[in-house]
């Protein structure tokens, strides 16, 4: 089977481990592998998004949850040049968050990154 062709514009993450990863604009994972090694079953696009996620969740009389990566997600996503990270911004019930994806340099692993801040 053939591969899919990359998005023109996918925000691609490499490290010298071999680690590859294929963003879609809107955050979610297209595509993650490690040299010929595909990690996801699914190529992720950008209306489904990928099988993988992100979520923040608020406890209380009721509990709600918010993704923050894909289409549903309100984070807006760039690409750091300097970091070779996938940095995400956004904003939900008060709850100001960035997420950043960053692929180890030496060893094949990846690292999400969470900040929030309650500005309730």
């Amino acid at each position: 089977m053939a591969a899919a062709p990359i998005d023109p514009t996918a925000i691609i993450l490499a490290s010298r481990s071999g680690m590859r990863a294929e963003i879609n604009a809107n955050g979610s994972v297209r595509r993650f592998g490690c040299d010929a090694i595909a990690l996801g079953l699914f190529v992720g696009n950008e209306i489904e998004g990928g099988p993988a996620n992100v979520y923040l969740r608020r406890h209380g009389a009721t509990m709600c949850c918010t993704p923050l990566l894909g289409p549903f997600s309100g984070t807006r996503f760039h690409a750091d040049p300097r970091g070779g990270a996938l940095v995400g911004r956004g904003s939900w019930l008060g709850i100001d968050y960035s997420i950043v994806l960053r692929l180890a340099s030496d060893v094949a692993a990846w690292f999400w990154h969470v900040q929030l801040e309650n500005r309730n």
